[in-house]
């Protein structure tokens, strides 16, 4: 019988002893794949190199709000759970929390038991509504688009430029569409867009799906003429 990998999980909190010390050392005694980060700056970089299950992120942080971050990455990475820590004793922060998108809030000083609990249940809530929302067998975007899978069931949050970009070629799957098409659907001015731009986008995309997914994104180049979608 194989054992489900780690949850990888991000931690940011810039109290330095309650992350190096207490976070990250008991969450990998739970059994978590853990990282640590001070700034949002750092977790920023952090994302573009990994996709964790989830962020375990502090209200308050030294170059930004935790609240105003949520809201963000709710609307960017969707497919992430989000915990957030207080320590404020009112129940304010918490109710701030959720309505910025948090699945959950929990209270400083952190019992470990109840946090890492706390984990369990958001990766298990998110998982059942992955596997509810997407039955498919084959690379598709979910439902609000800012998202695609693929035939695995992995997630992978998407840009602005990026979601526009997949929606156009998945909607013309087998065939292929010219580049300017494409451009259209990034820009309003096609004659002062730089077609290098274009070309970063996909390499980027493809990067960042390798990296999460391990498989190659199901995109051609079409030498002179374009891209075609052929999952």
């Amino acid at each position: 019988m194989r054992c489900a990998p780690a949850l990888q999980i991000a931690i940011l909190d810039d109290d330095e002893v309650l992350r190096e010390q207490v976070l990250l050392p008991k969450l990998t005694d739970f059994g978590f794949d853990v990282a640590g980060l001070a700034t949002t700056f750092d977790l920023h970089r952090h994302l573009k190199k990994r996709q964790p299950d989830m962020l375990v992120l502090n209200v308050e942080l030294p170059d930004g709000s935790g609240f105003e971050l949520a809201k963000r990455l709710r609307r960017e990475r969707p497919q992430m759970g989000l915990i957030m820590l207080t320590g404020q004793p009112e129940c304010a922060d918490e109710v701030r929390a959720l309505i910025s998108g948090a699945d959950a809030c929990v209270s400083k000083p952190i019992r470990m038991a109840l946090l890492a609990a706390t984990l369990h249940s958001v990766a298990r809530r998110l998982r059942s509504s992955e596997a509810y929302a997407a039955p498919e067998s084959r690379w598709h975007l979910r439902s609000d688009g800012w998202c695609l899978a693929s035939p695995a069931g992995r997630s992978i949050g998407l840009t602005r430029s990026e979601r526009r970009l997949v929606q156009r070629l998945v909607s013309s799957e087998g065939s292929v569409v010219s580049r300017t098409k494409l451009v259209e659907e990034l820009t309003d001015d096609i004659f002062d867009y730089d077609m290098h731009r274009l070309d970063s986008i996909v390499h980027r995309l493809r990067r960042k799906v390798m990296r999460a997914c391990a498989v190659e994104l199901p995109l051609s180049s079409v030498r002179g003429e374009g891209y075609c979608w052929t999952a």
